[in-house]
C-alpha cells in the first residue's frame, strides 16, 4: 500500500455525525478496494479486468488530492467526492459507477434510520411530556382553586415550551413546531 503523506496523516476526518477522527489511509484504500471489488467480483484474479494495481493508482491520487487541499479537516464526504471524481478520471466508469450506486443506496439506508430515529425521540419526547403532566395534573387537584388556575396557567406555558424546545433539538426547525 502506498504511504500517506504526513500532511494528509495529519488532517481530521469530520464523519457525517460531525464527530471528528484522525485521518486513516487505510480506510480510504479499502473503500476504493471495495468498489473495484464489486466490479471484480469473486472471479480469478488472473482474469480479473482490474488488480492491485488499479486499486492503488486511485488510492495514490485520491491520496494526492488530499494533499492539495487548504485546512485541517476534511469532510467525509469531500473523500468519497474524490474518489468518485479520480475513478471517473482515470478511466474506470464501471467502478465508478459501483461506487457511485453504493453511496447513493447508503445516504438512502441512512436517511430511512434517521426518520424512523427523529420519530421515535419525538414520540418518546411527547409520552415523556404527557407522563409529566399527569403527575402535575394530580398536584394541581389538591391546591386551592386561585393557586389552580394559576399553576395551570403556568404549566400550559411550560408544556408549550418545553414542546417547542423538544421539537427544535430534533427537528432543529421553528416552521415544525411553531415559538412561543
Amino acid at each position: 500500500m502506498i504511504e500517506v503523506p504526513e500532511k494528509v496523516s495529519q488532517k481530521i476526518v469530520v464523519k457525517r455525525d460531525g464527530k471528528k477522527v484522525e485521518f486513516d489511509g487505510a480506510k480510504i484504500a479499502i473503500a476504493i478496494q471495495k468498489g473495484f471489488g464489486d466490479i471484480i467480483g469473486t472471479g480469478d484474479r488472473a482474469v480479473a479486468k482490474y488488480n492491485e494495481s488499479d486499486v492503488n493508482r486511485v488510492y495514490g491520487k485520491v491520496l494526492s488530492r488530499i494533499k492539495e487541499l487548504e485546512g485541517e479537516k476534511i469532510k467525509i464526504e469531500q473523500i468519497q467526492d474524490l474518489i468518485e471524481e479520480e475513478l471517473k478520471k482515470n478511466g474506470y466508469q464501471d467502478v465508478y459507477e459501483a461506487f457511485s450506486s453504493y453511496r447513493e443506496k447508503r445516504a438512502q439506508s441512512r436517511k430511512i434510520f434517521f426518520d424512523e430515529k427523529k420519530q421515535h425521540k419525538f414520540l418518546k419526547a411527547l409520552e415523556n411530556l404527557g407522563l409529566k403532566s399527569g403527575r402535575e395534573e394530580e398536584i394541581r387537584q389538591k391546591n386551592a382553586s386561585t393557586m389552580e388556575n394559576t399553576a395551570m396557567r403556568n404549566n400550559d406555558t411550560i408544556w408549550q415550551n418545553d414542546f417547542t424546545r423538544i421539537c427544535k433539538i430534533i427537528f432543529n426547525e421553528k416552521e415544525i413546531c411553531g415559538s412561543t
